[in-house]
């Protein structure tokens, strides 16, 4: 039953992304969150299939409260793009309830796609079948500690380069505009 899921997830992304290239509706609309939800179905199953335990299977409720959550959330890093202007949407549908709908839809994936992504290369990683969530690993952390640190002071270095790069925007949250330049 595990594998119909596997596959389910897997046929839909690859129909959605063919669907996009060859301009296909809705998919060429909505390869956004057709695409991420079948990447939600297959890291579930396959997770499932592993450990015996998963988000969709075994927590429904809780995986459903993380898709509602997940909107809310987004919308946090949509009103930080009002300031920053780094994306911008295209093809959306001019149906305002239709393009509500596909914003909800895909925002409501965003979280979702990024736990169960985690779980998934934690499988795929450790190749671990027990019943057990991701856990921070303290064995490796020992030889990582100059790597954390020099990741540390860069990012503190961080902010002094946005501000001479943004001089009176508010909401400087990545250093992704630095780097594009």
């Amino acid at each position: 039953m595990v594998n119909k899921y596997i596959f389910l997830g897997l046929a839909i992304m690859i129909v959605s992304e063919a669907a996009t290239v060859a301009g296909i509706e809705p998919f060429a609309s909505w390869n956004t969150p057709i695409a991420w939800t079948g990447f939600i179905i297959f890291a579930d199953a396959v997770v499932y299939r592993a450990r015996g335990d998963s988000w969709m299977r075994s927590s429904p409720r809780e995986f459903a409260a993380l898709c509602l959550v997940s909107i809310p959330l987004w919308l946090v890093f949509e009103s930080f793009n009002l300031v920053l202007r780094n994306w911008h949407y295209v093809g959306l549908p001019e149906n305002v309830v239709l393009r509500t709908v596909g914003y909800a839809w895909s925002f409501a994936t965003i979280w979702p796609a990024i736990f169960e992504g985690a779980e998934l290369i934690s499988v795929w990683r450790t190749g671990q079948a027990g019943r057990e969530r991701l856990r921070p690993r303290f064995a490796a952390a020992k030889h990582r500690r100059s790597e954390a640190s020099a990741s540390v002071r860069a990012g503190g270095g961080a902010p002094a380069l946005l501000q001479k790069r943004r001089a009176g925007q508010a909401g400087q949250i990545t250093a992704e505009p630095v780097l594009a330049s």
